[in-house]
């Protein structure tokens, strides 16, 4: 219901067929749902911690770094409260969803890809197992 305002919105705006960038600035645009948000990136970049590789052999659901190494956390639970403190208190991310130029900060691979699946998995939070 939510995808379908925004895409309403930004169509009436801009009488085009919207990119995934300007969905991710409509949304950057209002208040983040930051447990929708933690899911998402979490979902992208670990498969919500079920991937057997990587950071999430660490409890990192987030693939989040420090010093070059991955952070370990104790559960995925962990994870997720970390992600929402660190976005939450960021100046970086301002509280709020990200758009394809601040991703592009972060995301060391195909931005079209990560931005495509954040914003699939954000607007369908929590209906995706």
């Amino acid at each position: 219901m939510l995808f379908l305002a925004l895409l309403t919105s930004i169509e009436l705006q801009r009488d085009t067929v919207p990119t995934l960038c300007d969905i991710a600035q409509e949304l950057h645009e209002q208040p983040v749902d930051i447990d929708a948000l933690s899911y998402a990136i979490a979902r992208q970049e670990t498969g919500n911690c079920t991937a057997t590789t990587g950071s999430s052999l660490v409890n990192n659901c987030h693939g989040i770094k420090k010093n070059g190494a991955y952070v370990a956390f104790d559960s995925p639970a962990d994870s997720h409260r970390y992600f929402k403190s660190m976005w939450l208190n960021s100046r970086i991310y301002a509280r709020r969803f990200p758009t394809c130029t601040e991703a592009e900060i972060y995301v060391s691979h195909d931005i079209r890809h990560w931005m495509n699946n954040v914003v699939t998995f954000y607007l369908h939070y929590p209906s995706l197992p």
